[in-house]
């Protein structure tokens, strides 16, 4: 069989998602080119397109391609990358699309990505979600009245892709918390729809006792918001901000640290940080919705109603009185992470590629 030609489009490098793929389908005969970013402008696409000529495209995120700087940038690129989209498919380049979100994170030009989604949907010879509730969620955002174009194949986990030797006491050591304290943890990107700032005010709301503390370790997308959070922390007593980007080999040290890992996504279609948290074998509080009731075990976290008022700040309570079991918990999360590889992931993919390319359904 001849060696199959995808297009990863755009290709991140800033975490091991689309290296660990790429990795993966070259033994079984799928060679990877990926569009990386900052390049990846819908000039950059054509190119690709144009001149590699892939057997198949595989949209990862969407927005790169048609954000510009105002509304009338937006529509104008828009336009040019669905059309060159179309183009593609036209020459016989079958497109796959990954859902990993339904809009950009940081809501620009909402009606303008929501259009262009919702096409690119219907364009897809075969969508990916990584969750059941994620393949809901697609179906109805592309108006499709059957889900058989759309493949449930969860995320690999991350068991090796960071650093993970540092024992709890040196991380705790190297962060100044006590052995015997409950430390809660935030780590990531800071961005509005992780309700990190909802997450300061309930732990300040919260009814915990004085050896609980909350960590929060990443960066804002700018800085208006830097200011804001470094505000808001400073009225926050036992919140500590390590305010930056966390390089690979000190994730370890905030994980091995952390009783509980804390998500308190307000809305989210997939979930890294939390396959990030399952593979370090943490506790998890995280908000009862589908996708991340899905990414946990079962007796791994401690969930609650995002619709209810002060349902977080509940949940970091019931937490606290249950810090004795947070390392149990943690081992069955970590038990759910490993029974899905990358190589697994990788397989799916790949099998997924062939019934495309064969033109057969998901």
């Amino acid at each position: 069989m001849r060696t199959l030609k995808v297009l990863f489009a755009p290709f991140i490098t800033a975490t091991p998602y689309q290296e660990r793929l790429r990795e993966l389908l070259l033994p079984g005969g799928i060679e990877v080119r990926g569009v990386p970013l900052p390049e990846g402008a819908p000039d950059a696409l054509y190119s690709e397109l144009s001149s590699w000529r892939p057997d198949l495209l595989h949209l990862h995120w969407l927005h790169p391609w048609f954000l510009g700087q105002n509304f009338l940038a937006t529509l104008a690129r828009s336009r040019r990358v669905l059309a060159e989209v179309r183009a593609a498919r036209a020459r016989g380049t079958r497109l796959v699309w990954t859902a990993h979100n339904l809009v950009n994170h940081e809501q620009q030009h909402v009606a303008i990505d929501r259009f262009v989604t919702r096409r690119i949907g219907r364009l897809a010879d075969a969508i990916i979600a990584h969750s059941r509730q994620a393949k809901e969620r697609v179906a109805a955002c592309c108006g499709l009245a059957d889900a058989e174009r759309i493949a449930v194949i969860p995320q690999g986990n991350h068991i090796d892709d960071y650093p993970n030797e540092i024992s709890r006491a040196a991380a705790r050591a190297a962060l100044g918390v006590a052995e015997g304290a409950c430390l809660f943890l935030f780590l990531g990107r800071v961005r509005p729809y992780k309700g990190v700032f909802e997450l300061i005010d309930a732990f300040r709301a919260a009814d915990l006792p004085a050896d609980c503390a909350l960590h929060i370790a990443g960066k804002t997308h700018d800085e208006r918001e830097r200011l804001r959070l470094k505000k808001r922390c400073r009225k926050a007593p036992r919140v500590v901000l390590h305010y930056g980007f966390v390089e690979v080999e000190r994730v370890q040290v905030f994980m091995n640290a952390a009783d509980f890992v804390v998500l308190p996504y307000r809305d989210i279609l997939s979930s890294g940080a939390a396959i990030l948290a399952t593979s370090f074998g943490k506790a998890v509080v995280a908000p009862d919705i589908g996708c991340l009731r899905e990414a946990v075990a079962a007796d791994g976290a401690i969930l609650y109603d995002p619709d209810a008022a002060g349902g977080l700040a509940r949940a970091l309570e019931a937490a606290a009185g249950a810090r004795s079991r947070s390392a149990a918990m943690g081992e069955a999360n970590l038990a759910l992470a490993r029974a899905w590889p990358w190589s697994s992931m990788a397989e799916c993919t790949r099998a997924l590629y062939l019934r495309v390319m064969a033109g057969r359904t998901v």
